[in-house]
């Protein structure tokens, strides 16, 4: 039997599910990664990722969220890893994230959400990634492990 994790107040630590992706492209070769800067995030630099909506799959939440954050529609590739981490005392999220390529181009369009789109070079992304998870996630999508 397992028991639920609790924070320091005594209350059940939740876990809220989110999906995102390693969008390569746009070069013939897929040789480059999206990066995105969300300001409302501490002006963090992060791969496109966001939380399920009621009845969504991981799946479907992660090309939703590319789409929405960066513009364009694409395709699942393989799931690359995830990431945990704590949101505040009492909750967490995990972060699927699957190699994506994109199958139709769109226009990036800023938000408050996301007001910057990078297409960088694995190593680039590495570099100006924020998340060490995500940085090593980008590391082992790009070795092909």
């Amino acid at each position: 039997m397992t028991s639920m994790p609790y924070s320091k107040t005594n209350e059940p630590i939740r876990t809220i599910l989110a999906a995102g992706g390693i969008v390569w492209g746009p070069e013939p070769e897929g040789s480059q990664v999206a990066v995105i800067h969300r300001p409302r995030h501490g002006g963090d630099w992060s791969l496109p990722k966001g939380k399920l909506q009621p009845g969504e799959s991981l799946e479907q939440a992660a090309l939703r969220e590319v789409e929405e954050e960066i513009g364009c529609k694409a395709r699942l590739g393989r799931i690359v890893g995830l990431t945990y981490y704590p949101i505040n005392e009492s909750t967490n999220k995990l972060v699927v994230f699957w190699s994506m390529t994109p199958v139709q181009a769109g226009t990036f369009v800023p938000s408050e959400e996301v007001d910057h789109l990078e297409w960088l070079s694995p190593h680039e992304a590495i570099e100006r990634l924020s998340h060490t998870q995500e940085r090593e996630l980008v590391e082992k999508a790009a070795a092909g492990s």
